[in-house]
């Protein structure tokens, strides 16, 4: 009996061994960390011929890469650059050399690389393009930050600041929106927030629209907020709220002057202010933030890009855009527009992109 024990116990053991020598699922030869300009899939670079950057691991002894192709496709699938089989061990800062490359546009590029026994492994990423040529996108528009005074900024990143920024409508319009809070890659991707949202460019956004028409009817102007593509039910044609302004900061008389929009952020919890950041000056506060309230949730909205929008024919001009500290004494952040005014005419929409680390 004691001999048939052994004997099955050695046959076990010896099969295991069998098995974890034979074991073959473990690759042996790797690509990882592929980078655009530096960046694991970058948003907004500017830069017109990026370069490609990748590192291979191997637990084979002198395993190493003997060539790559890198293959770019644009949005809609269409091949922009085909390297072709590149013979060289090179893996740093090779520049792309396709076609030229689209502004605002995300681009997959997919990379083989061959190693010495002639076998090939293929992975990919992407990287998105910015406004490229900032002086044919935004027709003057000047940007004015990033100076040894201002704080770095990394607005993509910042759930907690203020924003100040200057509108006056003329006669031909009544309204006038603010967006901020836009292009979240985490609801640009529906694995990355917890409603499986697949935001486009420009689709998911804060607005706070100035309204004035009520005034006509002897009522109040109102401060629309908007909130879309944060939640399932969010309308982008529905407010998420609406504040009426007192007739002490905004009546018939004054209605066609400048007025400055003061929003303060903390983790989407938001207060709107008109023209001073004081009590009788407050319109409203709500909270933002389609998960809940406070720091035991993800934080909706960062500051993100911000954009300007006026319905229908008319036009209203936005100056002194500033996004700042939350916490006194509110440092300046960044001064996206001076002085000079920026029009917007009837039906047109801009966005601001701030480029942001991985």
């Amino acid at each position: 009996m004691r001999k048939s024990i052994l004997i099955f116990y050695l046959s076990v053991l010896c099969s295991g061994l069998w098995t974890t020598k034979g074991d073959t699922s473990v690759p042996s030869f790797t690509i990882h960390k592929l980078q655009t300009e530096y960046t694991v899939t970058p948003l907004g670079i500017d830069e017109e011929k990026p370069c490609f950057t990748w590192q291979m691991q191997s637990d084979r002894q002198g395993a190493a890469q003997a060539a790559y192709r890198i293959i770019v496709k644009d949005e809609a699938g269409r091949e922009v650059w085909d390297s072709g089989k590149v013979k060289t061990d090179e893996s740093l800062a090779i520049e792309y050399a396709g076609a030229p490359l689209a502004p605002r546009t995300r681009y997959v590029w997919s990379l083989t690389v061959w190693d010495r026994k002639g076998k090939s492994y293929t992975t990919d990423s992407w990287f998105e393009t910015g406004m490229m040529n900032k002086d044919q996108e935004w027709e003057g528009a000047k940007w004015i930050g990033g100076s040894d005074q201002d704080m770095v900024l990394y607005s993509h990143y910042l759930p907690v600041f203020k924003i100040n920024y200057t509108v006056q409508l003329d006669e031909t319009t009544t309204q006038a929106g603010f967006m901020y809070g836009a292009n979240d890659e985490r609801l640009m991707d529906e694995n990355r927030n917890e409603y499986n949202l697949q935001n486009k460019k420009d689709e998911s956004y804060i607005m706070a629209l100035l309204d004035i028409a009520p005034l006509e009817a002897n009522g109040e102007a109102v401060l629309h907020i908007y909130r879309t593509g944060y939640h399932p039910e969010d309308k982008k044609e529905k407010p998420f709220h609406s504040f009426p302004i007192p007739l002490s900061l905004i009546s018939k008389g004054n209605r066609y002057d400048k007025h400055t929009v003061i929003i303060r952020s903390d983790l989407g919890y938001s207060w709107f202010y008109l023209n001073e950041e004081k009590k009788e000056n407050q319109i409203g506060e709500i909270n933002l933030n389609p998960l809940g309230v406070g720091g035991d949730f993800l934080a909706f909205p960062v500051a993100g890009d911000m954009g300007y929008y006026v319905p229908g024919g008319g036009t209203a001009t936005f100056s002194e855009v500033e996004i700042r500290n939350f916490r006194s004494p509110s440092n300046l952040l960044l001064s996206v527009l001076d002085t000079n005014m920026y029009t917007i005419r009837g039906g047109e929409t801009g966005f601001l992109e701030f480029i942001h680390p991985e």
